[in-house]
This record gives structure tokens, C-alpha cells and sequence, in this order.
């Protein structure tokens, strides 16, 4: 008993998997209509990509950070060297993610100034693409580690800019977006 070519051929193809449905003219196979992303890649940022976050913050320094150059370096940060520093930052790090309250890790731990009888210390407004209106001030005019980590933040999240003499120089930051 002798099959036709044309169905033995056809017959091949399905045995090895390929189906004719799916071959352009040319005989190659057509990528998906909207193949999987891969891990990690062209993930959008957690933030919201908005102009304008409200965030609070634990700036957590030592005495030599290249920040403080010129000025005062504030009393906490005097006691601590960059070692120290960074275990602290990593602690109080922990404690937000673990959601110890914010304004009081603000109160204990931060080396940022704390305006008298603020009702909201730590707290910053920063805007993005637009000028700066009262109480605001602009992403631009902030170390750029700490813009960075402040704008891709989702409201309610925790981030971390760590030291770094250019992007971070006056050493880590603890930050929690708020709006």
C-alpha cells in the first residue's frame, strides 16, 4: 500500500512538532503575539512617574562624609565613622521595612536638621519637571541618590540610598514616600 507524498510529508511535520498553521511562507516559524517579558528587564519603576512626591526621611551620616565639607556636621554624625554609620543606616533600614513608626525612627536616628515644633519632621515635597511651588522644593536641587530613590518609591514604600561620595555624600538615606 503506497501513501501519497503529499500526506507523508504533512504526516512529518507533525510528528516533529512543527505545525504548518503556524509557518509564514517562507517556512519560518512566527514569533508570538506578545512573547513573555523576561525577569528584571523593562520593569517599570514602583513609583507612579508623577512630577511630585511627598516623602520622609533618616539621613544617617559620620564625621568625615564628603557632604558635610564646609559645614557643620551635625552632633550625631560627629560620634560615628563611615563603618558605623552604615550598620546604623542598616538597622534603621530593617525597622522601616519592618514598620516600626516612621516619625519616631525621624526623631531618633536622623542626622537631617529638625525644623522646632514641626508636626512632620523628616517630611519633603519634591517636584520634577515643573518649578517648585511653596513647600516644595525640586528633585534637582536634592543629592541625586536621594531624588532617585524618592521617585521611584510606590506610596507606603521604604527605600534606601546608600553612600556614595557623588550620588549620596552625606551618607545613606532612609526613605518612606508618603504621597
Amino acid at each position: 500500500m503506497r501513501f501519497p507524498i503529499f500526506f507523508l510529508v504533512v504526516l512529518g511535520l507533525f510528528a516533529c512538532g512543527d505545525d504548518p498553521a503556524s509557518s509564514s511562507k517562507s517556512g519560518a516559524a512566527q514569533p508570538e503575539a506578545n512573547p513573555a517579558p523576561e525577569a528584571g528587564k523593562n520593569t517599570p519603576p514602583a513609583g507612579d512617574g508623577g512630577t511630585r512626591v511627598k516623602l520622609q526621611h533618616v539621613l544617617v551620616g559620620f564625621q568625615r562624609a564628603p557632604g558635610f565639607s564646609g559645614r557643620p556636621v551635625p552632633p550625631r554624625a560627629l560620634k560615628r565613622n563611615q563603618a558605623a554609620a552604615e550598620k546604623l543606616a542598616n538597622e534603621v533600614y530593617s525597622r522601616a521595612k519592618g514598620g516600626f513608626d516612621f516619625t519616631s525612627l525621624v526623631k531618633t536616628y536622623s542626622d537631617d536638621q529638625i525644623q522646632p515644633g514641626t508636626t512632620e519632621p523628616g517630611v519633603y515635597v519634591l517636584v520634577d519637571g515643573r518649578p517648585a511651588g511653596p513647600g516644595e522644593a525640586l528633585r534637582s536641587d536634592m543629592v541625586k541618590g536621594f531624588g532617585d530613590v524618592a521617585f521611584s518609591l510606590a506610596v507606603g514604600a521604604v527605600g534606601l540610598a546608600p553612600f556614595d561620595r557623588t550620588a549620596s555624600p552625606f551618607g545613606w538615606h532612609i526613605i518612606k514616600r508618603i504621597e
